[in-house]
């Protein structure tokens, strides 16, 4: 996967680590999403996140660990980082497996 790309490159996959801030402190909540593997069969692991970059649909309390989330990859300052990062509802999963 070319990151280097204009275009963020959508992606599915899973929480797997959330940190978050106190209430009362100006810092943005983050963690890591496992991706799961592209149409090339690779996937980038432990994709960086900030709350600051969540969808407008999605708090930070939507999030916990395990969580199946939709996002956008770019290339950040220090490497693949998520953009536009959305809860994937349960119901729409479970559609989406039966129809596979």
């Amino acid at each position: 996967m070319n990151l280097q790309d204009e275009q963020p490159q959508s992606m599915e996959g899973e929480i797997v680590s959330l940190r978050k801030n106190d209430p009362d402190s100006a810092k943005p909540a983050f963690g890591f999403i496992k991706a799961d593997p592209g149409k090339t069969g690779e996937a980038l692991k432990n994709v960086f996140f900030s709350e600051k970059f969540l969808a407008p649909d999605t708090t930070v309390d939507d999030l916990v660990k395990g969580v199946r989330v939709r996002f956008d990859v770019i290339n950040g300052e220090k490497g693949p980082m998520a953009v536009d990062v959305s809860k994937i509802e349960q119901s729409t999963e479970k559609n989406r497996e039966k129809d596979e």
